[in-house]
């Protein structure tokens, strides 16, 4: 599996940044997990846009959906001069409703709602959600090719749930929204670089990527604090491409 990151930060883009996308390739099989603001223009260095196979949303604020909207825009747009697109499956979670309407009307997408423990075929991919805590409905994502297990935590409280999720991953992409020393220790929805690095140690991973950042913390200090617990961590770079 290929992972570029295109986007790492939370709630919004520190300066000349995007917030969550990731761009799984394996084989001929193209993957956008997470769609937050400033990553659709990202995308594009990497492939086209009617070259996606699918897009995966865990869940539905808005810095993780923002760019789901201008992609809906760009299919409606090259299908009304005359391109010939395929639909573009989507997959998303139901609640809140009034969102999940807004991006499935329209019949620009493939739209399949996401349930806990739904299990989906892509290719080589095995695809399988679990539900994890956060302040609306959120799922963690898990993607195996072969032997390989790559696990995004999309956004969660430090739980059960995400070290289940977690367990044995060659690669655990990990919120770790704020450092325990400026708040992340008092978070209830959210998880800090040192809650992340427990995680990890759960789960047994091989290799843990902290993203979705906090544009004042500097990235040296999440791995500082993560690495207390765990101690293969790397940072989660834009335009950065990663082999699972």
């Amino acid at each position: 599996m290929k992972l570029t990151v295109l986007g790492n930060y939370g709630s919004f883009p520190g300066m000349d940044g995007a917030c969550s996308g990731y761009l799984i390739q394996d084989s001929n099989k193209k993957i956008l997990i997470d769609c937050g603001n400033g990553t659709i223009s990202r995308l594009q260095r990497y492939c086209r846009i009617e070259d996606l196979d699918m897009v995966i949303l865990s869940h539905l604020h808005f810095d993780h959906i923002s760019d789901i909207f201008p992609l809906k825009y760009a299919i409606e747009t090259k299908a009304s001069i005359g391109q010939n697109l395929n639909k573009i499956k989507l997959y998303l979670p139901e609640n809140p409703k009034e969102i999940y309407n807004e991006i499935c009307n329209g019949n620009v997408f493939h739209s399949k709602p996401v349930t806990d423990g739904l299990e989906i075929d892509e290719g080589s991919l095995r695809i399988t959600f679990a539900r994890v805590p956060h302040l609306i409905e959120s799922y963690a994502i898990i993607i195996k090719s072969g032997k390989k297990k790559l696990v995004y935590s999309g956004d969660t409280a430090y739980s059960d749930e995400i070290v289940k999720a977690a367990e044995g991953a060659s690669l655990f992409i990990c919120e770790s929204t704020l450092l325990d020393k400026t708040g992340g220790a008092r978070l209830t929805h959210h998880m800090s670089a040192g809650a992340a690095g427990r995680v990890a140690s759960l789960a047994d991973v091989e290799k843990l990527m902290l993203t979705h950042f906090w544009y004042e913390e500097k990235k040296e200090d999440y791995l500082i604090e993560a690495r207390k617990y765990f101690n293969n961590v790397l940072i989660a770079e834009q335009y950065k491409t990663y082999y699972v």
